[in-house]
């Protein structure tokens, strides 16, 4: 994360590839296809955003790790 973060802030980009359902023209409102990956550009504020939200996925996952540790070696004995 912190090397994404570097060269967001060295000018760089972030890019974000995903998979998108579209409705089509021919399909009801309830149904919908999955289209094309694409990749998208985002500006530098928006891939910052990103990155922050990377940040904290990352540290909840962290926490989550230890307190599960924990209950299983303090709490579970």
């Amino acid at each position: 994360n912190t090397d994404l973060q570097r060269r967001l802030a060295a000018g760089g980009w972030v890019r974000v590839e995903g998979r998108c359902s579209v409705p089509t023209q021919t399909e009801t409102a309830s149904t919908s296809r999955v289209g094309n990956a694409a990749t998208v550009e985002l500006s530098p504020g928006a891939g910052q955003n990103v990155l922050d939200i990377r940040a904290g996925i990352i540290s909840d996952q962290e926490k989550l790790k230890y307190l599960q540790d924990y209950i299983r070696t303090q709490c579970l004995k």
